[in-house]
C-alpha cells in the first residue's frame, strides 16, 4: 500500500505530517475526487510559504501523488470524462512553477515517468529558469527510453524536438564546435610562435623562415583535412540512417545526437510496424526523416534485387527465399556423399559378379 507524506512547516518550526493512504488500491471515482481536493488544499498551503518548496522532497512528493492519481484515473476512465486529469495537471504545473528546476530535479522527477504534458511543462520551465542551460542527452534518455519501451513513438519524436533538436541545443553544439576550432587554431599559431622563438634563440644564423612556415602550414592543413574526414564520418550515419547528400560536416556534428536518438526510434518502428520483416519503415517516420535531412538506408535485399535486374542476372545465383544458404551447402554435401556411395557400391557389385563367373 502506498502512503504519501507531505511535510508542512509550522510557525514554531515543527514539521507536521499530512498523509493519506489507499491511493494505490482504491479506484472509486468519489475517492479520487476527494483525494484531488485534499491534494489541492495541501498544495495551496505549501505555496503560501515558498521555503517549503525549496525542499526538493516536498515538491517530488506532490508530483508523485499527482502521477499515482493520474494512473488510477486512466485505469477506469480512459477519456477523462470528468476532467480530473486537467485538475491534476494544474496542480502539477503549480508545483513546477514554484520550484527550483535544475538538472538534478529533472532527473529525479523524470524517474517518476510523468505523462508527456507534464514532461513538456518541466522542460519549458527549466528553460525559463535557466536562460543559457541545456538538457544533456544523457538526461533526456530517461523519459525517451520509457516512451520507446511503451511503443509511444509520437511522444518520443516530440521529446526529441524539445531537447536535442531544439534551437537552444543546436546553438550550444554550434558554439562548442566553434570553440574547438578556435582552440585548435590558437594552438597551431602557438606552436608556430614557439618554433619562431626557439629558432631566434638557438639558430641565429637562420634569416628566412618563410619556407619552414610554408611546410608547417601545409602539414597542419593536410592533417586537419584528414582528421576532419576521419572523425566527422563517425557522426554521419548509424546502422539504418545517414545524413542526406549535400549536408555539410558541421551540420553532422550539430545534429549527431538527433541522428543517434531518431535511429533508436527507427529500430522500434521496424519492430512494431514491419510485420513482414521487409526492412521498410512506416510513412510517418519516413516523413520525419525527410524534415531532418536524414535518409533511411535501403534494405540490403532491395539493393541486391535492383542490381539483379540491372545486370540481367549475371553473377547471381537464385536461392529460394525461405531456404537457408547453409541448408543448400548441406544438401550439396549429402548429394556428394550419395554419389560416392553409389560408385563404391557399383564397384563392389562388379567384383561379386566376377567372383561368381570365376567360381563357376
Amino acid at each position: 500500500m502506498f502512503r504519501f507524506r507531505m511535510y508542512r512547516t509550522s510557525f514554531f518550526g515543527a514539521k507536521r505530517v499530512l498523509s493519506y493512504s489507499s491511493i494505490a488500491k482504491n479506484k472509486n471515482g468519489a475517492f479520487i475526487t476527494d483525494s484531488i481536493s485534499i491534494l489541492e488544499q495541501q498544495t495551496n498551503s505549501l505555496l503560501k510559504d515558498n521555503k517549503n518548496l525549496e525542499q526538493v522532497e516536498l515538491s517530488l512528493d506532490v508530483l508523485k501523488a499527482c502521477k499515482i492519481l493520474q494512473d488510477k484515473i486512466l485505469s477506469f476512465d480512459k477519456f477523462d470524462s470528468n476532467g480530473k486529469l486537467q485538475e491534476l495537471q494544474k496542480i502539477n504545473l503549480k508545483i513546477l512553477n514554484n520550484s527550483k528546476i535544475d538538472k538534478k530535479f529533472l532527473s529525479q522527477y523524470w524517474l517518476l515517468r510523468p505523462y508527456f504534458d507534464d514532461l513538456k511543462n518541466s522542460i519549458e520551465i527549466f528553460y525559463l529558469q535557466n536562460k543559457k542551460a541545456i538538457i544533456p542527452k544523457e538526461l533526456v534518455m530517461i523519459p525517451f527510453r520509457n516512451f520507446l519501451k511503451n511503443g509511444d513513438i509520437d511522444n518520443a519524436i516530440k521529446l526529441l524536438d524539445l531537447s536535442v533538436a531544439s534551437d537552444r541545443y543546436l546553438k550550444f553544439q554550434r558554439n562548442k564546435t566553434t570553440k574547438y576550432l578556435i582552440q585548435y587554431a590558437l594552438s597551431c599559431f602557438g606552436f608556430i610562435g614557439l618554433i619562431e622563438i626557439l629558432t631566434r634563440i638557438f639558430f641565429t644564423d637562420v634569416q628566412n623562415m618563410a619556407k619552414i612556415y610554408a611546410m608547417l602550414l601545409a602539414y597542419i592543413g593536410n592533417t586537419s583535412f584528414l582528421a576532419t574526414i576521419a572523425f566527422s564520418g563517425k557522426n554521419s550515419q548509424t546502422d539504418h540512417l545517414r545524413f542526406a547528400n549535400g549536408t555539410f560536416q558541421r551540420y553532422w556534428s550539430e545534429h549527431a545526437d538527433e541522428l543517434n536518438m531518431i535511429s533508436k526510434i527507427v529500430d522500434v518502428d521496424l519492430k512494431i510496424n514491419d510485420k513482414q520483416n521487409s526492412g521498410f519503415i512506416s510513412k510517418e517516420i519516413s516523413d520525419e526523416l525527410g524534415k531532418r535531412n536524414i535518409i533511411y538506408k535501403e534494405p540490403e535485399q532491395e539493393i541486391m534485387l535492383r542490381q539483379y535486374w540491372l545486370s540481367g542476372g549475371d553473377g547471381f545465383e537464385w536461392v529460394e527465399p525461405d531456404q537457408d544458404p547453409a541448408e543448400l551447402l548441406w544438401d550439396e554435401h549429402l548429394k556428394n556423399l550419395k554419389a560416392k556411395n553409389l560408385r563404391q557400391s557399383s564397384q563392389e557389385d562388379m567384383l561379386e559378379i566376377t567372383d561368381q563367373i570365376i567360381s563357376n
